[in-house]
């Protein structure tokens, strides 16, 4: 490896040491040798601070010469790079068009800017570099090779990946929410039709059918409405929470009733373990509520029938609370899991035609856990089942209702 401090470049080598408009000559003075010591360290004091590091080729462009080498760790190009030709040591991240045009500029001697290439590293990371150069030529004319600076372009090209995958899954999300908005919409435009323009033949049993049915459309409407303004309040860090005293068992239970029907009709089974001695927790009462509503609803939703969903609840060693929420379902592979928890993130965007649903539900969740200091666990595995554990510190819990208040559910 070069050190930070290699010998600079002999005579005919890069003319940063001169900078324009700084020499002696240039001013109608003659060379002094001192000028010239402290144009060499003005060069290298330079170079060591920049984010490039710098090269040169000889007349076979084969690389002689290195200049403080700011790449990763694991990205030897100096030590690999010596003796040898660009197309020598990079065989990736190049197509065969780019290579033919990046040789034409090399052997028509012209100028290039912003070749880029990819290396990997010693761990098998992929590192994202941009090379520049221009030829250099001696006092007669005669090319000698080429000069030029590198630069590891890995940060910017990773932020821009992440920023192109954030924008798919939000197109994803909404072409999701134009299907999950019209479905409900048509009911409660096409029953309110039917009631206005009085077609039922039955009209008084009919109508309360419709009346039924959009309901249940615009309340599943609110639900939407209510995930995607919640989830943009937590973005923009305006959700405040309102802490009260939580009865845990009471809230468990109150959840699993709201969503005994839909059990039902799945034919799944909820079964609940909670410890007796748990004491009271300070939280926000709606957002647990949403939490456990979100993560037995999402539980339930992908278990098939025949399945089971467990909901357990018991203090841990160090004295907060634990929530486990397990399901027999469909369950997720591992890199499935960290996109199924960012928000607009669908694991399959072919479940949310299969199973309905914003894709927002477990997202939300671990945002309002970790409002009330907690964390939010996923372990999955596909054709199993999904567990996923939710974990309050132990200052959340109060040791006794206060003054015989009553806990909220």
């Amino acid at each position: 490896m070069l050190s930070k401090t290699p010998d600079l470049p002999r005579e005919g080598s890069p003319r940063s040491s001169e900078p324009e408009g700084s020499s002696e000559q240039d001013c109608g003075a003659q060379p002094d040798p001192s000028f010239r010591a402290l144009d060499i360290d003005r060069f290298r004091e330079c170079s060591e601070t920049s984010s490039d590091w710098l090269w040169e080729q000889d007349e076979e462009l084969r690389f002689r010469w290195f200049f403080n080498v700011n790449a990763p760790a694991d990205v030897h190009v100096a030590h690999q790079g010596f003796g040898k030709t660009r197309w020598e040591i990079v065989d990736r991240g190049v197509s065969e068009a780019e290579w033919a045009r990046h040789k034409a500029d090399l052997y028509a001697r012209r100028p290039f800017h912003d070749f880029r290439f990819e290396r990997l590293g010693d761990e098998g990371t992929v590192h994202f570099v941009t090379v520049s150069g221009r030829p250099f030529f001696d006092k007669g004319g005669v090319f000698r090779g080429y000069r030029g600076s590198c630069r590891d372009i890995t940060t910017q090209v990773r932020a821009q990946h992440a920023a192109e995958a954030a924008n798919r899954a939000k197109s994803e999300f909404l072409a999701n929410m134009s299907h999950e908005l019209r479905t409900p919409l048509n009911a409660v435009l096409g029953f309110a039709e039917l009631i206005r323009d009085g077609l039922a033949d039955d009209r008084t049993s009919r109508y309360s059918d419709y009346a039924s049915d959009i309901h249940a459309a615009g309340h599943h409407l609110l639900q939407i409405i209510n995930d995607i303004l919640d989830i943009s309040k937590i973005e923009s860090g305006h959700m405040v929470l309102r802490d009260d005293l939580v009865d845990v068992k009471d809230s468990i239970g109150a959840s699993c009733g709201i969503l005994a029907e839909r059990a039902k009709s799945g034919e799944v089974q909820v079964e609940q373990s909670v410890s007796p001695d748990l004491p009271p927790l300070r939280a926000d009462p709606l957002r647990i509520r949403q939490i456990l509503l979100n993560l037995c609803g999402n539980a339930i939703k992908f278990t098939p029938a025949g399945g089971t969903v467990r909901i357990e609840a018991s203090r841990r060693a160090e004295g907060g609370l634990v929530i486990a929420i397990a399901d027999t379902g469909i369950g997720m592979a591992p890199a499935g899991i960290s996109k199924a928890l960012e928000p607009f993130g669908q694991v399959d965007s072919g479940l949310s035609r299969r199973f309905g649903g914003t894709g927002l539900g477990l997202p939300i969740a671990k945002a309002l856990t970790e409002l009330h200091g907690g964390t939010l666990e996923v372990t999955s595995s596909p054709g199993v089942g999904t567990v996923v554990n939710l974990r309050f510190p132990a200052e959340r819990f109060v040791g006794e209702p206060l003054d015989g208040r009553k806990l909220a559910r």
